[in-house]
Order: C-alpha cells, then structure tokens, then sequence
C-alpha cells in the first residue's frame, strides 16, 4: 500500500527497536504498577489503532511513530513486572 522498499521496512524496524531504549525505567519505579500497566496497555492501543483509521492517508512517517510509541509503551508495560 505505501510502495516501501527494503531501505524504508529497514529503517522502520530499526527505529522500533531503537524505541524500546527510551529511559523509562526511572519514572515507572516509583508509580503504581497497576495504573500504569494500563495507560501503556491503551496507549499501545491507541497507536496501533491510529493505522487502520487513517487508512486513507497513511504514510510512512505515521508507521515510524507508532513503531517508536508502541516500543516505547511496550518497555513501560513490561518494567513493573521486571522490578517487583
């Protein structure tokens, strides 16, 4: 649908990973776990549902942010169980 080539699926999957290196680590040690393995989880789901409702529209752009926010998001979820 967007015609990427090899550079740009490249650059997509670099850029998720490198999402996944935002230090979040000192923020979420010191909140509640519950609440905020639920703000991650909706807005995981926020950034991947923005795909199919701009599916007129999407561009490549939009697939890298949503790559970086649910990383990001991803690392947040997975921290409080990591740390109890």
């Amino acid at each position: 649908m967007l015609h990427s080539g090899p550079s740009q699926v490249a650059v997509l999957a670099a850029v998720g990973r490198a999402g996944g290196a935002v230090p979040l680590g000192p923020w979420v040690e010191f909140q509640r776990k519950r609440p905020v393995m639920i703000a991650t989880d909706l807005v995981r789901f926020a950034a991947l549902a923005s795909i199919p409702a701009a599916l007129g529209c999407l561009s490549f752009a939009q697939l890298l942010v949503v790559s970086v926010v649910v990383a990001a998001a991803d690392l947040a979820f997975r921290a409080p169980a990591t740390l109890t």
